[in-house]
């Protein structure tokens, strides 16, 4: 116990006496940082600063059941599934609490986790101003949530492999290993259609419809309406609701030390009123500090 409580310990000491140098290295990052918009989320891109998978994948993969139909998104999707560019979290825009179901959610935190590399989630609803933080979590603590509550879903998803891609035994040893190479498009596409179809059901599914949703002309899929409330029971104590408050004032060693308390590997940087800014990859961000000060370096490269 005295051993494990060393390092943190030393951390602190070391941090405090040398914060100048931490809130020095911050400056110096965030001075590297490009601004890039993509769609309706805006994100800097620096080497401490998370990579966010938004705008049109977002948008397409969500049950918008009050702008399209779903089962006319698959050629938009199998476009966003066809990207392999990597993202380090995704933007989840609740909306009035109608714009997800928890079967599309599970798609984000199972299959587009795996072609796109996504380790964390940002909740959001929006505000006048922008989109304002619920919540992050990982994309892990969320999938186990997801499995506990609705274990059918992990069953789709696990049938759906071997259907989409006509090998089992190739399927279940990629299902088995998540964290292994990425899938092509046109396999992920398969998946999802196959995952769809095991979960949907033409005219009302039965004589109680409790656990479905009506998401098209008699179209029925097994799912639940994603709202702040249900996310926070999910998760729990997983949720992580602080962030890192910057202000047009905010010294760069103020927003360092938020960093440094904070938890999690990602932590959303927000305004006053929570409106989302920017994700810094905070793992990184130690990383750095931590290699900065071991070199006796206050520039953080």
């Amino acid at each position: 116990m005295i051993s494990a409580a060393a390092w943190p310990v030393a951390t602190l000491i070391a941090v405090f006496a040398l914060r100048r140098a931490i809130g020095d290295a911050f400056k110096a990052l965030t001075a590297r940082a490009t601004r890039l918009s993509v769609g309706v989320v805006a994100f800097e891109l620096a080497e401490s600063t998370a990579k966010s998978w938004g705008g049109t994948a977002v948008d397409e993969l969500r049950d918008a059941a009050s702008n399209a139909p779903v089962n006319d998104s698959s050629s938009a999707l199998q476009e966003s599934l066809s990207d392999s560019t990597p993202a380090d979290y995704a933007v989840i825009d609740l909306g009035e609490g109608r714009e997800w179901l928890t079967s599309r959610l599970f798609v984000a935190v199972t299959l587009v986790a795996r072609v796109r590399g996504l380790r964390a989630v940002v909740f959001v609803v929006p505000e006048q101003l922008g989109l304002k933080v619920l919540g992050t979590a990982s994309v892990d603590a969320l999938r186990r949530a997801l499995e506990v509550r609705y274990p059918w879903l992990a069953l789709a998803y696990a049938e759906a492999w071997p259907a989409g891609i006509g090998q089992a035994a190739r399927a279940f040893e990629r299902f088995g290993n998540p964290a292994g190479d990425p899938i092509d498009g046109w396999t992920a596409k398969r998946i999802f259609d196959e995952y769809k179809k095991s979960l949907q059901h033409k005219g009302i599914p039965g004589p109680v419809t409790s656990g479905w949703e009506l998401i098209g002309t008699e179209l029925w899929e097994r799912g639940q309406w994603v709202t702040g409330q249900l996310i926070g029971e999910l998760l729990g104590s997983r949720l992580v609701r602080t962030a890192v408050v910057r202000e047009l004032d905010s010294t760069s060693e103020e927003i360092a030390r938020q960093v440094l308390r904070a938890d999690g590997d990602f932590v959303a940087v927000v305004q006053s009123d929570r409106i989302l800014q920017s994700v810094i990859n905070r793992k990184s961000f130690l990383d750095r500090t931590a290699k900065s000060l071991a070199d006796g370096s206050p520039q953080g490269s």
